[in-house]
């Protein structure tokens, strides 16, 4: 190993300790090289104008459990080390906050490849619409899905003593978080700006349908399965059967209803009438006649993709893209 030359101030050898080059004239555990009149030293320039200065040194207090609305701030193919020096591709999430609070706090996922994990990598690619039910391979280029919204389920776990977040699972975005991430968090989201906590409750059943779950189930997705289970802090293994854990995720995500006010003494004959004109039979309303677009009967391929071609927004449940491209016919019909 090589040292500095205290002459010429030039790096003349390899940091074998750390594998770096000597660089800057001098090495660990030299003297100072005294640099030569004249010799230019850098200059940074620096703005952090835009930054807000507490925040800067706050921290960072960390989400906790619940559902938040964030952006994909960087998605690229890495790679992991194993223990016996193997090497396997993987998916790397960074999502960021995009509401609340919490707006800007990074937070990281990691997609394997691996058979084992490939529900996880499935989920993901459904919840930026790269893949659906029906289209299950494909390619995309990870550049174009930079910025793209989705909603993250956090759920707490603790690492040496201390409290982090943990993506427990990705799911679609609404349109309510499409008109623009920088507003006021969407309904159900509950990312209150006071710093409270996200409400598990305020999860509508959007989130996750008795449909989703129950063919999960049919298809013995046990995975996937324990994944929901734990994201709402469930205990699968002293439940019985999948169907109870299904009731009990959806009364999870359910919003109690508010009790009802008792009725003023003055008001109740006046309640008992009403209650009994609507007890009353009435002659069945004719139904609406469906419309004639073809848009019910249409995949939700089908649906994406003309929403595409009309330059909408693409993403969405299949109810979400049938209002979205009426909606866009009664302003131009074709």
């Amino acid at each position: 190993m090589a040292c500095c030359s205290t002459e010429t101030g030039a790096v003349s050898g390899w940091d074998e300790r750390e594998d770096l080059p000597i660089t800057g004239g001098r090495h660990r555990g030299c003297a100072p090289v005294p640099r030569k009149k004249g010799s230019l030293i850098p200059v940074i320039k620096f703005d952090v104008s835009g930054s807000d200065p507490e925040r800067a040194t706050s921290g960072g207090e960390p989400p906790k459990p619940g559902i938040y609305v964030a952006t994909i701030k960087e998605l690229k193919e890495g790679i992991k080390k194993g223990e016996v020096g193997d090497e396997f591709k993987r998916l790397e999430v960074v999502y960021e906050i995009a509401k609340g609070t919490h707006k800007g706090y990074p937070l990281f996922d990691y997609l394997a490849y691996s058979e084992a994990a490939q529900w996880k990598l499935d989920q993901f690619l459904q919840a930026i619409a790269v893949a659906s039910t029906t289209k299950r391979k494909g390619q995309f280029k990870t550049e174009d899905y930079i910025g793209t919204p989705v909603r993250v389920r956090i759920k707490g776990e603790t690492y040496e003593g201390e409290y982090r977040p943990k993506v427990g699972f990705v799911m679609m975005a609404e349109d309510s978080d499409l008109d623009s991430v920088d507003d006021e968090a969407p309904e159900g989201a509950d990312l209150s700006e006071d710093g409270g906590e996200p409400s598990t409750a305020s999860a509508s059943s959007q989130y996750l349908t008795r449909e989703q779950i129950q063919e999960a189930i049919d298809n013995a997705d046990e995975a996937q399965l324990v994944e929901w289970a734990e994201a709402f802090d469930i205990d699968h293994a002293n439940v019985p059967t999948w169907e109870e854990v299904l009731e009990m995720i959806l009364t999870a995500q359910a919003a109690p209803e508010p009790e009802p006010e008792p009725a003023k003494p003055a008001k109740a004959a006046a309640k008992k009438a009403t209650a009994a004109a609507k007890a009353a039979p009435k002659a069945p309303a004719a139904e609406p006649a469906a419309p004639e677009d073809g848009y019910d009967d249409a995949s939700l391929d089908e649906l994406k993709q003309e929403c595409k071609d009309r330059g909408l927004p693409f993403t969405g449940l299949k109810a979400a893209l049938i209002k979205r491209l009426r909606e866009n016919d009664s302003e131009a019909p074709f």
